[in-house]
């Protein structure tokens, strides 16, 4: 059982815009729908928790809106330096802004909550810091549950799981809760948008050879014996059940919820 208390991407650093960015034409879509949605104008003032390196404040701030980033690794803060050397930013924790009451007219969280052992009081700190009035957007991410990729990845958390070990992020996934406490934290008028809705070809052995260099963020909870053992048996399980270079399309999606202060 992971007893991890937040995740930190610092080992990321270096492929994070590699592996996570949208294609362009996709990556504006997602910008103009934001700006549509925080209703921006250049004296509006933007947080984004969870900064990174900068792929959804820097677009905003590179058409005119006033943005301020915080994020807990100095690693993609000094990525997004490089990308973004106006963007100011803050190496903090969401669960303890460094920032008056009411000092944003909005706040952005993308694919961060799942991370944050603390994400109650996150919520908590992203609706305190807002005037009245001002937006509260989170991001909605979610992939085909039986496309190749879903399958190998629920399929090592089972191996894993035989073993004892939870390869989850101590954040939350439940959009349920997450408009539970937002709504018992004072915030109206929700809105729920899906802004991208495409696919991208993969295969078995694209996704077996991510995993196995550790890519993603679930991967960093297990030890290393173990993480060896369990991608050894997924390797064999999957050359058994699927042609490994076989083009499968991996349908995703891509939005997010906004609320109102």
């Amino acid at each position: 059982m992971s007893n991890v208390q937040n995740v930190v991407f610092d080992r990321a650093a270096g492929y994070y815009d590699q592996t996570r960015a949208l294609p362009p034409h996709e990556a504006s879509q997602l910008t103009d729908a934001l700006w549509e949605a925080l209703g921006a104008a250049p004296a509006s003032h933007v947080l984004e928790i969870g900064v990174g390196t900068g792929r959804i404040a820097g677009p905003l701030a590179q058409r005119g809106l006033s943005m301020m980033g915080i994020d807990l690794s100095g690693s993609m803060l000094a990525v997004l330096h490089e990308k973004f050397p106006s963007l100011p930013v803050a190496l903090a924790d969401m669960t303890r802004l460094p920032f008056a009451a009411a000092a944003f007219d909005g706040v952005i969280a993308f694919h961060v909550f799942h991370l944050v052992s603390g994400w109650r009081d996150a919520l908590a700190e992203a609706v305190r810091v807002l005037r009245p009035g001002g937006k509260f957007i989170y991001s909605i991410h979610g992939r085909d549950p039986n496309s190749v990729n879903s399958q190998l990845r629920t399929q090592w958390r089972r191996l894993l799981a035989d073993q004892g070990i939870k390869a989850e992020p101590p954040g939350i996934r439940d959009d349920a809760q997450v408009d539970q406490v937002l709504r018992q934290l004072g915030c109206r008028d929700h809105q729920q948008r899906e802004v991208i809705r495409s696919r991208e070809p993969v295969t078995a052995r694209f996704v077996l050879d991510a995993m196995e260099k550790r890519i993603w963020s679930d991967t960093w909870l297990v030890p290393d014996d173990v993480f060896a053992q369990t991608m050894g048996v997924l390797r064999a399980w999957a050359s058994e059940r699927f042609d490994l270079d076989q083009v499968d399309q991996d349908e995703y999606h891509v939005g997010f919820h906004v609320y109102t202060v």
